[in-house]
């Protein structure tokens, strides 16, 4: 292992498996060098990683981990993180530039009246706490949005760095990420908004008018699904005959009907147009791989129908559709999230009711809480975490505890129910029908006093 000096920059040469590697310190100062050079050959020693940090290009590595959002990720969540690191990066690479023309000559024409402080840096071994620190806080206050919001932003960053540490091996300066240094913002905890029994007749009562929202409505409030769960549901997706009252499957499924157009494949000698059908049918299949869709925590799961959702089912029959969807759109499609939302806000506008699709899914968590049923079901049930669900509706069931927090009434015995049952009692001497042991203490035999022998 040697260190020479070219153009006045360090660099070191070492054999690694019989094959010569060099590599550049980044250094000028011959006393900088050396201690870089130790560095090295005492990792080598120890057949270790090199410490020294790398050199990569921020753009080059924002790119590779773009695409790789956009492989393991759902289209949606990987837009959502692409976003982040937009606002963070800014438009570095290509893959973070905006995608939809419409808005980027939107932006041309109506620049930030701001300039933004963003993580510019030629290679991201030179990121620094600080770095990011300033790019959350002007997020913060540029852009006007929320604690959570800006913690979001620092929390993509975070992970962008440390999938840059484990799989491209970026190695920073003390193997520490700095991102991960910026502490979070406190957030407030937004008020939880449910339904109580009498809301729930006031609601499906003033839906009347509209038989179908009030159906979809039901299904929020009684079986707890989110909105997009409910706008894939099949007619084969609720089971009336399983169960007591019946079942409501969620589950991974695809659009097959969105692109479909109805053409099969021709026998015999291919044609000119039978090879302009397969292309149509191949553009088809393609629309409607990209039209699949899974649950939020790609978790199947069946909730039980209650009798008050059963008798609500009973009185519904789905429209005829091309997907087979139990609740299609007025022009026999599936229903599109933002419009089904825009139809119901309009319903409940004319009676004034303002609850959302996401105060009937809390309804759904909150009611079964203040039951006094687990937390651990109630994840089960709504697809979340037992960590959701707790932060969530923990505070709905202080009933279940209100015997916990007694004190025992003077003259009664601390014990429990065990202690007034002798048949409830361990035969330790405390207790029950057990003779083998002396109940008193001056019945109980002595031991005799040990002495310490020793021996030759």
């Amino acid at each position: 292992m040697c260190l020479n000096y070219a153009n006045h920059v360090a660099r070191y040469k070492y054999y690694l498996s019989g094959k010569q590697v060099r590599k550049n310190l980044h250094t000028s100062s011959k006393r900088m060098a050396e201690e870089k050079m130790r560095m090295v050959e005492s990792a080598l020693f120890r057949d270790e990683d090199i410490p020294l940090p790398t050199r990569t290009p921020l753009a080059a590595i924002l790119g590779e981990y773009v695409d790789y959002l956009r492989l393991t990720k759902k289209r949606n969540n990987a837009n959502k993180i692409i976003q982040y690191l937009r606002e963070a990066f800014g438009p570095l690479c290509p893959g973070l530039e905006v995608q939809n023309p419409k808005i980027s000559r939107k932006a041309q024409i109506y620049p930030e009246r701001e300039e933004r402080v963003r993580l510019e840096v030629p290679f991201l071994e030179q990121l620094t706490t600080a770095d990011v620190a300033r790019c959350r806080d002007n997020y913060l206050k540029s852009k006007g949005v929320s604690n959570n919001t800006a913690n979001h932003l620092r929390q993509v960053v975070v992970r962008f760095i440390n999938w840059a540490m484990t799989e491209r091996g970026v190695r920073f300066p003390g193997g520490i990420n700095p991102a991960a240094k910026v502490p979070m913002l406190d957030v407030e905890r937004t008020e939880i908004i449910f339904l109580d029994l009498e809301e729930i007749e006031e609601q499906l009562e003033e839906l009347k008018g509209y038989p179908q929202l009030r159906v979809m409505v039901a299904v929020l409030i009684f079986a707890g699904l989110r909105r997009e769960e409910v706008l894939w549901l099949r007619t084969g997706d609720i089971d009336l005959t399983a169960g007591r009252y019946g079942m409501v499957r969620v589950y991974t499924k695809s659009d097959v009907s969105k692109g479909s157009n109805g053409l099969q494949p021709s026998s015999g000698k291919a044609t000119r147009l039978d090879r302009k059908q397969s292309r149509r049918q191949a553009r088809s299949q393609k629309k409607a791989k990209k039209d699949s869709w899974q649950p939020k925590t790609s978790d199947h799961r069946a909730i039980p129908v209650s009798r008050r959702l059963r008798e609500i089912l009973a009185s519904y029959a789905p429209p005829p559709s091309d997907g087979n969807w139990f609740f299609p759109s007025p022009h026999g499609t599936r229903w599109d999230q933002d419009n089904f939302s825009r139809d119901l806000a309009a319903a409940n506008a004319e009676n004034g009711l303002p609850w959302t699709c996401l105060d009937y899914r809390h309804t759904f968590g909150s009611q079964l809480a203040m039951k006094g049923e687990s937390l651990q079901k109630i994840s089960a049930l709504m697809g979340n975490s037992p960590e959701i669900c707790h932060r969530h509706y923990v505070h709905l069931m202080p009933a279940s505890m209100a015997d916990s927090v007694e004190f025992p009434e003077p003259g009664s015995s601390p014990a429990g129910p065990a202690a007034d049952d002798p048949s409830q009692q361990s035969p330790t001497g405390r207790g029950g029908d057990c003779d083998c042991l002396p109940q008193d203490e001056s019945d109980r035999p002595k031991r005799p006093q040990l002495r310490l022998v020793h021996s030759r």
